[in-house]
């Protein structure tokens, strides 16, 4: 996923059902649900809303985005 910035973000999507639980991006990963905006860092855990799998991820082995160049 890019952002407007043109810069690449990684989903952080469901195992299971592939619903989209948050992005990572740098070293968080920023969660939004209806109004609120959650950027978390190290070891998340959630189940998923719609088909309630345990998802887990680490922002500790999230790649750093590299900016890119114009040739």
């Amino acid at each position: 996923m890019q952002t407007e910035s043109g810069q690449q973000n990684s989903q952080w999507r469901c195992r299971k059902c592939g619903a989209l639980l948050g992005v990572a991006d740098d070293d968080h990963v920023e969660i939004r649900y209806k109004t609120a905006v959650y950027r978390v860092r190290g070891e998340l855990a959630t189940d998923c809303r719609k088909c309630g799998t345990a998802n887990f991820v680490d922002t500790r082995n999230v790649q750093p985005r590299r900016e890119r160049r114009c040739a």
